[in-house]
């Protein structure tokens, strides 16, 4: 029996293996899964050229923009920094500088790096995306097989999560989802303790847990671990009811996933301390979308996930379609129904409840509100319609429930699927309906109106049709030999129309290509910064891949700190009022000086603002303080010929502790160029600077920059990049006092002579999480090994 078990086990992961394949047939055609094509075909300086296309690059899907402005560049950056030998802790191509490990998002310790290590980036970024939707279904299948479900039953389940709306939203940004992946192993291993009762099964817990928050996802990781939690006490006491014994075990498994949070220490440590640091919780980007509240009318989108459109066929007129869509297929609903009304065990039971508290954790609905006005820690600072990802999971457990109540009672079976089915599809299209189109009468819809009418209507017939085929083929098959490969032909064919129509697949040429522009960027910036002209230029960190600086970026956890200078930047005053976007619009702001921003990428333009080859540059870049030096087709480069050095040596200064008070005095008009405001007093109250003195970078480091200096009689030497709390700073190796210079920036008192200054980022946070890591590593070790040599079991058994 075990070998037979085996050998289906087997077929069944070839099985995925095939299914994964064809999914990504694409990429055998030498295409790669990342939406260059709308970097490409929307943005200068590539929009310029036609990649191959005889009328410019077809843009799939624009609005998973994400992948190219900040998901690659980063994960690209880890990479080739641990290339370079170094560990990942900062990078210096956004923001003037900021945390990249403590960045939760840049997924620096997540295992399946090694892959984009083996690989190259692109090739080794395509497979870990393929494996996201192959290791879902072995691990969820694992699991339903571990809890006694029928094999068919089981790999339903296993393919209806692997593509589920979550899971196929976020595929190409290779976070979100990637998380996602270690829900159903860690389900896997607890029903493997709990039968075992092994402490080796709690050791893959712990490493599964250490995956699972490397994997780059906060809301993922937080409901993974609660769910998982919440499972190994419910399993418990469905069993023992609330005994000592019981308990005594769930704080065992407790204790493993306090290792497993050990391991992942080195990530959760910096994190928090950028998460403190940073602009998260003022971030008025997730009020802005009601905080990912869904509309109720969004209902429909389970039975039609385009019954407002979809952006990949440009038709969209819904609620921010990747936010809101938690698809799991149409062949789901009537076993998800017949698995919630059959006869419950405690597992159907714990799904069906993680089912509908989850719907009303992602609808707007007073439940749902209750986290934002109790302003939950890290969770009010989340979207809401991250819980899809629970909804999605739940839903693929609860239709391999009901499949295999199918198999086993197909009568009963049939007759409440379908009248359940019926009405609450009935009732779901009349709420959609009235709510976003029906408010008026027929005849007084406008012709908007009537094309939102028409792709709603449209985009029913497909569910509707497949779902009519199931229940036909349900009530007159009579062989399941013949039922269960019509069902799960059904149900991949939904759902892999579905990915592919959103995904796009493109040539590997469109990501990141040289254009003149850029190679005369690369070959002129030398140390200094670039910016560019908001909307169609250069979109946020995509300059990171030419190893090009910028004081702009994208990124929902930068510092607070910067995000205030930056107002200032942008020639308003000081304010607590911060976006995720950190982009250029004050163009003619001094501030670009003092940041070492020697270059300004603009667009010609026609009279009426729309870009031209034969248009000219826009009034608002004054001729005085640029002048222009390289032009290519419908982009100018401007040379910013105020551009301050990125390092200078000052003699005069004023104290200002606060920062937000020193750059109040920037916008003033402080004279940057001939005074520095330090945060603390240096040993002399001014320095005589000589014609002289000098400062020059000889070394520029992921996590340090070396700096020499001449002088006759020492200063105060400002370094414009980031300060941020770890970095220290040394002269002549010997360790120094770092001074806050202008706000924002790092200084330090340098003598007279020559001098070697160097800057590092050595944060206590990575050091304090390292040795916790480290700890937590041998004491797994040693559990581990411990409890292979004794083979000691518990008496505690479960069925």
């Amino acid at each position: 029996m075990l070998s037979l078990a085996k050998n289906r086990n087997f077929l069944a992961i070839l099985l995925f293996a095939f299914l994964t394949l064809l999914f990504f047939y694409q990429v055998f055609l030498g295409k790669i899964p990342i939406p260059a094509d709308a970097l490409v075909g929307t943005y200068l300086p590539w929009l310029d050229y036609k990649w191959g296309s005889t009328v410019g690059v077809p843009v799939k899907n624009p609005i998973i923009s994400d992948v190219f402005s900040q998901y690659y560049p980063w994960r690209e950056l880890v990479i080739n920094t641990f290339r370079q030998g170094f560990v990942p802790l900062w990078n210096p191509y956004s923001f003037s500088g900021t945390p990249l490990l403590a960045d939760w998002q840049s997924v620096v310790f997540y295992p399946l790096n090694i892959l984009m290590l083996v690989m190259g980036n692109i090739r080794g970024w395509t497979a870990i995306i393929m494996l996201q939707p192959f290791l879902s279904m072995v691990f969820t299948y694992l699991y339903l097989q571990e809890i006694k479900l029928r094999q068919p039953a089981a790999i339903l389940g296993a393919i209806t999560y692997a593509f589920s709306g979550f899971l196929m939203i976020f595929l190409e940004y290779n976070s979100p989802a990637q998380t996602a992946i270690w829900l159903p192993l860690i389900l896997f291993l607890i029903e493997k303790f709990l039968r075992q009762q092994k402490t080796f099964w709690l050791s893959g817990i712990s490493l599964a847990i250490f995956i699972l928050l490397s994997a780059g996802n906060f809301q993922v990781s937080f409901y993974s671990l609660t769910i998982s939690a919440l499972y190994l006490l419910g399993r418990l006491v469905f069993v023992h009811g609330i005994t000592k014994t019981a308990l005594k075990v769930f704080w065992k498994g407790i204790a493993f996933y306090l290792i497993g949070l050990g391991l992942a220490a080195i990530q959760i440590l910096p994190t928090f301390e950028l998460f403190q640091n940073s602009i998260r919780q003022t971030d008025k980007n997730i009020i802005m979308y009601n905080f990912g509240l869904l509309p109720l009318q969004n209902i429909v989108t389970f039975f039609a996930p385009d019954f407002f459109g979809n952006p990949a066929t440009g038709n969209f007129w819904g609620f921010i379609y990747h936010e809101t869509t938690g698809y799991f297929g149409i062949i789901s609903i009537p076993l998800i129904i017949t698995a919630i009304f059959k006869r419950h065990n405690f597992i159907t039971t714990f799904f069906t409840s993680v089912f509908i508290i989850s719907l009303f954790l992602v609808f707007d609905n007073p439940v749902g509100r209750l986290i934002y006005q109790l302003h939950v820690p890290l969770l009010s600072t989340s979207y809401a319609s991250r819980a899809l990802f629970l909804v999605d999971f739940s839903a693929a457990i609860l239709t391999a429930f009901g499949l295999n109540n199918l198999l086993a009672s197909r009568k009963l079976t049939l007759r409440s699927a379908f009248g359940a089915w019926i009405i609450t599809l009935s009732i779901t299209i009349a709420i959609a309906l009235a709510v976003t189109i029906l408010k008026k009468p027929l005849t007084f819809l406008s012709s908007e109106d009537i094309a939102h009418l028409s792709v709603a209507l449209k985009n029913l017939i497909l569910p509707l049709g497949l779902i009519s085929f199931l229940l036909l083929g349900i009530r007159f098959i009579s062989s399941s030999k013949l039922l269960i490969p019509l069902i799960l032909v059904l149900a991949i064919f939904d759902l892999f129309r579905f990915g592919l129509k959103y995904n796009p697949f493109v040539p590997n040429s469109y990501l990141f290509p040289e254009t003149p522009t850029l190679e005369f960027l690369q070959k002129n910036m030398g140390n200094f910064r670039v910016e560019r002209e908001q909307s169609e230029t250069l979109p946020p960190n995509t300059w990171m891949s030419y190893k090009l600086m910028s004081p702009s970026g994208y990124d929902p956890l930068y510092s607070k700190q910067y995000a205030t200078f930056y107002n200032v930047y942008n020639g308003n005053p000081t304010k607590n009022t911060f976006t995720r976007y950190a982009e250029l619009s004050g163009y003619n702001s001094p501030i670009l000086d003092l940041a070492g921003v020697k270059y300004l990428v603009v667009a010609k333009r026609k009279s009426n603002g729309s870009i031209d080859k034969q248009g000219s540059i826009s009034a608002k870049f004054s001729k005085p303080k640029f002048k222009e030096v390289f032009t290519d087709q419908s982009n100018i480069v401007l040379e910013n010929t105020n551009v301050l050095p990125r390092v200078k040596i000052f003699g005069d200064f004023d104290i200002e502790t606060d920062y937000q008070e020193a750059l109040t005095k920037i916008h003033e008009g402080y004279d940057f160029s001939k005074k520095v405001i330090l945060d603390n007093k240096p040993t002399q109250s001014s320095y005589n600077i000589s014609p002289t003195d000098q400062a020059k970078i000889v070394s520029y480091l992921p996590n340090e920059v070396d700096i020499k200096t001449q002088t006759k009689n020492g200063g105060i030497l400002m370094l414009t990049d980031t300060y941020y709390p770890g970095w220290k700073v040394y002269v002549n190796d010997k360790p120094q006092k770092l001074i806050v210079a202008d706000g924002i920036f790092r200084a330090v008192e340098i003598e007279t002579g020559e001098s070697l200054i160097q800057f590092k980022f050595e944060p206590d946070s990575f050091k304090y999480g390292l040795w916790i890591s480290v700890v937590s590593f041998i004491i797994l070790g040693t559990f581990t090994l411990a409890s292979v040599l004794r083979h000691k079991e518990s008496n505690i058994t479960f069925s």
